[in-house]
């Protein structure tokens, strides 16, 4: 997927480098990554890889056993997140228009969105833009 493609250089480099502790980097075990189309639009999903760090997909975050709600819709306090500590440090900054959301961040899953230069988004509120969105917006760490 071309929105993908990019955040996964970054991922598995820069951040994975600045983010970790050597430990830690030892400690994280490379994962066979399947990039699965979009389930609605079809939209490829690109090659399927291996990283130790990844982006969560549109089915693992709407997975259950993950500990996430099983409906994208939903405004799911599971998938309602606020920055941590590196992504401050690197500017990063609430971005929920709703009160109740105003400190939390949005965030990028690795699926594409109806175009394959969109990646799908969860709302500040933990609900999907199942359409997708480009620009700048947080990973969920």
């Amino acid at each position: 997927m071309e929105a993908y493609a990019g955040t996964d250089v970054w991922v598995n480099g820069t951040f994975y480098n600045t983010a970790f502790s050597v430990k830690e980097q030892n400690a994280i075990v490379a994962q066979n990554v399947i990039n699965e189309k979009h389930p609605d639009y079809k939209t490829p999903g690109g090659n399927n890889t291996t990283d130790k760090v990844f982006l969560l997909s549109i089915k693992e975050a709407v997975n259950s056993d993950y500990g996430f709600c099983s409906n994208s819709q939903n405004k799911c306090v599971s998938r309602q997140i606020q920055t941590t500590g590196y992504g401050t440090a690197r500017g990063v900054r609430g971005n929920g228009s709703n009160e109740k959301y105003v400190n939390n961040v949005g965030w990028w899953l690795r699926s594409p969105g109806y175009r394959s230069d969109f990646a799908v988004q969860f709302h500040p509120g933990g609900s999907i833009l199942n359409g997708g969105i480009w620009g700048i917006i947080g990973v969920k760490e």
